[in-house]
Order: C-alpha cells, then sequence, then structure tokens
C-alpha cells in the first residue's frame, strides 16, 4: 500500500481510533500494518510517489510511537 491516498486514509483513521475511540493499540496496530506494507512496496513506485509514501510513513511511525506510550500494560 504505497499509495499515498490508501496511505492517507490509514493515517487518519489511526487518528480517529486514537482520539475518538480511545484505543490506541489498534490505532497502532492499523498503522504499524500500513508501514510494513509499504516498505515491501516500495521499489514499485515512481520516484515522486516515492517521496510523498515516505513523507507519510514517517507521520505514521510518529503517531505509532506516540499510540505506543499510551497503551497500558494489562496485568
Amino acid at each position: 500500500m504505497c499509495n499515498s491516498t490508501r496511505m492517507s486514509v490509514a493515517l487518519h483513521f489511526g487518528n480517529f481510533l486514537f482520539e475518538q475511540m480511545g484505543k490506541p493499540e489498534e490505532a497502532a496496530e492499523m498503522c504499524q500494518l500500513t508501514v510494513d506494507e509499504c516498505n515491501t512496496r516500495i521499489d514499485d513506485i515512481s520516484e515522486e510517489q516515492y517521496v510523498e509514501a515516505m513523507h507519510l510513513v514517517d507521520l505514521l511511525k510518529e503517531n505509532i510511537t506516540l499510540w505506543k506510550s499510551e497503551i497500558k500494560p494489562t496485568m
């Protein structure tokens, strides 16, 4: 999924899951899957698409880090 539109949707849906639904674990997992899929398909896109995809990957990773810090450990 190195399509910038699909990655943007994943980013915004992750924000929705985190901010509105209070589900940081789900948000982080979904966005991590998006990043992983993009990394496997990055060689199949143009240079212009690459720049945009990497920007979105950076935003996704930033949010994943934030959301993981909000996950409360279960005992």
